[in-house]
């Protein structure tokens, strides 16, 4: 392996511990969605009939994110939206933190109220910070080995492999499509 090769290999690791995060966590919810609807409720920020809403969607689109990472579809957007889920449970996390709720996060099933000292606060958040980390990794260089992303990514060279040696010029432009519009 080359040096060069290393960030996809790393890159590679990093997309498939992140889907396998989504997934394991996405399908411990949708295994049990009434104790996800708890795990929601226990943060006590969302209005009582949006609970059970929020309980069954973010399964899905954790599982969506998982499976769009293991296949590497969409890096770079599954990333982006990785970054803003992990956001918004560190941002529950510390709420209910600083409000002295007495729960378990919910993050890998289970989850809801837990008597006091129970809760694990600082270690979720750094846990969910890592997540975080991986999430962004992939936001900044999300080309991988082993990717689906790949079969559209240009050659290396930055040219079109149909193209002769050294011919970058772009495609012609349809004038027709174009006309009239204000780029």
């Amino acid at each position: 392996m080359t040096p060069a090769r290393l960030p996809d290999l790393v890159g590679t690791a990093v997309r498939c511990a992140l889907a396998a995060v989504w997934l394991v966590s996405g399908g411990m919810k949708l295994a049990d969605p009434l104790q996800a609807a708890v795990a929601v409720d226990a943060y006590r920020v969302l209005p009582a009939a949006l609970v059970p809403v929020v309980a069954a969607v973010l399964p899905l689109l954790e599982l969506a994110l998982g499976g769009l990472l293991l296949l590497g579809i969409g890096t770079r957007l599954a990333a982006v939206v990785s970054a803003v889920v992990l956001l918004g449970f560190v941002a529950g996390l510390v709420q209910a933190w600083a409000r002295g709720l007495s729960i378990d996060c919910g993050c890998f099933g289970g989850g809801g109220p837990v008597p006091p000292g129970e809760e694990q606060y600082p270690l979720t958040l750094l846990r969910d910070l890592g997540f975080l980390a991986l999430a962004l990794w992939l936001v900044v260089r999300p080309r991988t080995l082993l990717a689906l992303d790949r079969v559209w990514d240009p050659p290396a060279g930055g040219h079109d492999a149909r193209s002769g040696p050294g011919d970058a010029r772009p495609a012609p432009v349809d004038a027709d499509r174009t006309a009239g519009r204000t780029w």
